[in-house]
C-alpha cells in the first residue's frame, strides 16, 4: 500500500515517512505547493502522479502556501485528494473545526501527531478501502481511530 504525505515542513515530513514505512507502508513525499508562485500539480488540469497512484494521503493543512496566503491552499488539495476518492489524514492545528463526516474517508488529527494515532489512522482508512461486505457479510466489523470516530459501515 502506497502512502503520499504532502507536509511542506521537511522535519515532520521524514518523521511522518519514517513512521508510515516502518509500519510496512510503501512511502512517498510530497512539499505541497512550492515558490515563488506555491502552484502544485494537484490544481492543474493534469492532476498529480503521485496522488493517482496512492492509496492514502497524509496531509498537513498549514502548507507553506497557507502561512504566505498565495498559489494552491491545502483544503483546495484536500477537495482534489477527495475527488479522486483518496482516503485523508487530515493534520490540522487546535483552532481548525475540520470534522469528517460519516463514510467520508477522512480522519482528522491534531498536530503535533502522535506515531501510533497516525498508523492507525491510515490502517483504518486502507481497511475500510479493502474490506467491502460481500455476499455472505452483512456490516465490516467496528473499528476506531482518533479523530474518526467508529468506522463501521452497512453493506449496501
Amino acid at each position: 500500500m502506497k502512502v503520499v504525505v504532502a507536509e511542506s515542513e521537511t522535519w515532520l515530513r521524514d518523521v511522518l515517512l519514517g513512521w508510515l514505512r516502518e509500519a510496512g507502508f510503501e512511502v512517498v513525499g510530497c512539499p505541497g505547493p512550492e515558490g515563488p508562485d506555491f502552484l502544485c500539480a494537484g490544481a492543474r488540469k493534469n492532476g498529480c502522479p503521485l496522488a493517482e497512484d496512492a492509496d492514502a494521503i497524509v496531509l498537513d493543512l498549514e502548507l507553506e502556501s497557507d502561512l504566505l496566503i498565495c498559489g494552491v491552499a491545502a483544503w483546495e488539495l484536500l477537495h482534489y485528494y477527495r475527488s479522486l476518492d483518496k482516503p485523508v489524514v487530515v493534520l490540522t492545528g487546535f483552532e481548525d473545526t475540520l470534522r469528517p463526516l460519516p463514510g467520508d474517508r477522512t480522519a482528522v488529527l491534531r498536530r503535533p501527531p502522535d506515531r501510533e494515532d497516525v498508523i492507525k489512522a491510515v490502517k483504518v482508512l486502507l481497511l475500510g478501502k479493502e474490506l467491502r461486505p460481500g455476499p455472505g457479510l452483512e456490516t465490516l466489523p467496528e473499528v476506531e481511530a482518533p479523530g474518526m470516530g467508529t468506522g463501521r459501515r452497512s453493506g449496501n
